[in-house]
């Protein structure tokens, strides 16, 4: 399939205001203009829900009828701006930066995933775009006492029936990472299958029990692991917590969760530029992150402006047989 990648002309968008409705064809965005200032997207039977009040997360989408993420119980509590679950935005750090780290020109450390998870985002429509929404963020005063550049940060959402596409578009001068935090929802973690990671992948192991420190001083010695695919391999999730990074430089494999229990496939792609992906799982949690980013915890790189990656979520019912093909190549 050729490269869908969307020109971003900020003079075309249109701000989607408190009680608007857009609609096209069998796409409906609405901007709800509750405390949330959630905005509600519709593609026939799919349907999506992003906070722009929390950080612009994305925090629910049924596709095939079945909820692709899980919510955070906290999700209507606005003093707990990061508490979201669903599919939060990751920006400009994945993780942490290395201790006591501040970025040159800033006043504090960035804070632990970044801060495009703490901001308030806005909703918009284009006519370059049509049955898309558009989803922006713009640095601040209050921004450049962690992240000390002029940055501008656009997704474009496309949904679909069966799926559920982002590009993202950002423009800076500073380095970076980018990527999202999605919390997939299982039906028993201990049944699914992951695959796309090679064998022999390296990757580091960081459990939540370790503290920052000795989080740093893993990555700082490269104590890299080798992967060793299959339930019983390096991601058993019946041992507990798993709290995996993975270096995918060159690996261009879907990723495919199959849930027997909700007898479907959850499939992720993406762009050449999401050179690391993440698994994370608490012991006790019900739901299963694979995080798919540009650069490996702690860690922040130059690239050019604007920047274009793109993810891709879509769901198979399990009975269908596996499909290989990527929604689209990007840079």
């Amino acid at each position: 399939m050729p490269p869908r990648i969307y020109t971003v002309d900020a003079a075309r968008f249109q701000t989607l205001r408190e009680g608007q409705i857009h609609q096209l064809g069998n796409v409906t965005i609405a901007h709800t203009g509750n405390r949330l200032a959630e905005v509600h997207m519709a593609h026939g039977d799919a349907s999506l829900t992003v906070t722009l009040r929390k950080g612009g997360a994305i925090v629910s989408t049924l596709l095939r009828g079945q909820e692709l993420f899980e919510k955070d119980q906290d999700y209507s509590d606005l003093s707990q701006v990061t508490r979201t679950k669903g599919n939060p935005n990751i920006f400009p750090v994945f993780n942490q930066m290395p201790e006591g780290v501040v970025l040159e020109g800033a006043q504090v450390p960035l804070p632990n995933h970044g801060i495009a998870r703490h901001e308030p985002w806005q909703a918009c429509t284009s006519p370059d775009l049509p049955g898309m929404l558009v989803l922006r963020l713009t640095s601040s005063a209050h921004t450049k006492h962690y992240y000390p550049y002029a940055f501008t940060y656009t997704q474009c959402i496309a949904l679909e029936p069966a799926q559920l596409t982002i590009e993202q578009h950002i423009e800076t001068a500073g380095a970076f990472s980018v990527g999202f935090h999605p919390y997939f929802r299982v039906g028993n973690k201990r049944d699914i299958d992951i695959t796309g990671i090679e064998a022999g992948t390296r990757y580091w192991y960081l459990p939540n029990a370790l503290s920052k420190r000795e989080k740093d001083a893993i990555i700082a010695a490269d104590r890299s692991l080798l992967y060793v695919p299959g339930k019983e391999g390096s991601l058993n999730f019946a041992t507990g917590e798993v709290n995996h990074h993975f270096d995918m430089t060159g690996q261009q494999h879907d990723i495919v969760i199959t849930d027997p229990r909700l007898e479907r496939r959850i499939i992720l792609q993406r762009t050449a530029a999401y050179q690391a992906l993440t698994m994370w799982s608490e012991a006790q949690a019900s739901a299963v992150c694979v995080e798919p980013v540009t650069d490996r915890s702690g860690r922040i790189s130059p690239k050019p402006s604007p920047w274009v990656g793109r993810v891709c979520f879509k769901v198979e019912a399990l009975e269908a047989p596996s499909v290989t093909s990527v929604c689209s190549q990007g840079r």
